[in-house]
Parts: C-alpha cells; structure tokens; sequence
C-alpha cells in the first residue's frame, strides 16, 4: 500500500513521460499519413502563371468584351468506356460559334499528374466534344479556351465526377 501512495503522491512525475509518450505517437501518425497519404500535388507552371499575371488581366478584359458562354456537359462514349465532356459555346447573344478552336486542360485535383490538354472536335454548330484523359473519381478542374480568327476567350469551371465501373474492367 505504501507504493501506490507513494505513486499517488508523485502523479505528476508522469506528466511529462506522458507528454512525451502523446509526442512520439503523433509523430509516427504524421509520417504514416505522410508516406501513405494522397498527398499534395504542385501545378505544373505555377510560377510562370503568376509571372503572367498582366496577361491574365489582358485576357479577362477580353472575356469580358466577348462575353461568350461556355456551357459544359458530360455523356458516355459509344463504347461506355471513356467519359465525353461536350461544350456550348455561343455568344453573348446565345448565337452558336461555329468553326473555332477549343481546346480545353482536363486536370483531375486529386491525380494531376493524369491532368492532359485536349482538342475538342465540332459535333454541331457551337458544339465541340472529346472523351476525357482519364477515369478519375473525384473534383475535376476544367480551363476551357476557345479562339476563333483573331477572338481568344478563356474559361474555367470545376465539376465532381463519378464513373462506374465497367463489366470486366478492373477499377
């Protein structure tokens, strides 16, 4: 009995052996979550995108004098395989452009190594569609630019996808 008074009385000696002990656990988590976490991921060109950043404001300027609306939807390719993001662009006017070039930078945020740049091909007038890159669950950035003669208009949108899993496809 005179031990555990004697503990009782000295409780908090084990204060800081507790505290160390608490240290070292979070420490071991930390590097776990680390090591064998998603991670963070670094946009390709960040610096230079900020560098440029009286060019963005020349290309908002224009955006805002074109005034064309970028209307993005998603459908299944003939096979059901690859995703297809099909775009409206129309103008201010909701008049169809037609005979541009669209090309759009398909960046999963959660995979942005996957991310790519596709061409959009006209389907309609004012229509353009392409399959995605990749099959990648989760938020998707989207940074749309359509040029057509001397006329250059940027857009960007981002949007949560789900795929299903195909019969016989390892997901």
């Amino acid at each position: 009995m005179t031990v555990l008074r004697t503990l009782v009385a000295n409780r908090w000696a084990f204060f800081p052996v507790a505290m160390l002990g608490f240290s070292v656990l979070l420490a071991v988590v930390t590097v776990q979550a680390a090591l064998h976490g998603q991670g963070a991921a670094a946009e390709e060109g960040y610096y230079d995108k900020a560098v440029a950043w009286e060019d963005v404001q020349r290309q908002r300027v224009e955006n805002d004098r074109l005034r064309w609306n970028v209307t993005p939807s998603f459908a299944a390719s003939a096979d059901g395989r690859r995703p297809v993001l099909e775009l409206g662009v129309a103008d201010k006017w909701d008049v169809p452009i037609d005979a541009a070039r669209v090309v759009v930078e398909a960046i999963p945020v959660k995979a942005v190594r996957l991310g790519d740049e596709i061409v959009l091909a006209e389907t309609a007038p004012g229509r353009y569609a392409a399959p995605l890159p990749a099959r990648v669950d989760g938020q998707w950035e989207f940074r749309v630019r359509v040029e057509r003669n001397e006329d250059r208009y940027t857009d960007e949108f981002r949007r949560v996808l789900r795929f299903r899993g195909v019969p016989g496809e390892d997901s």
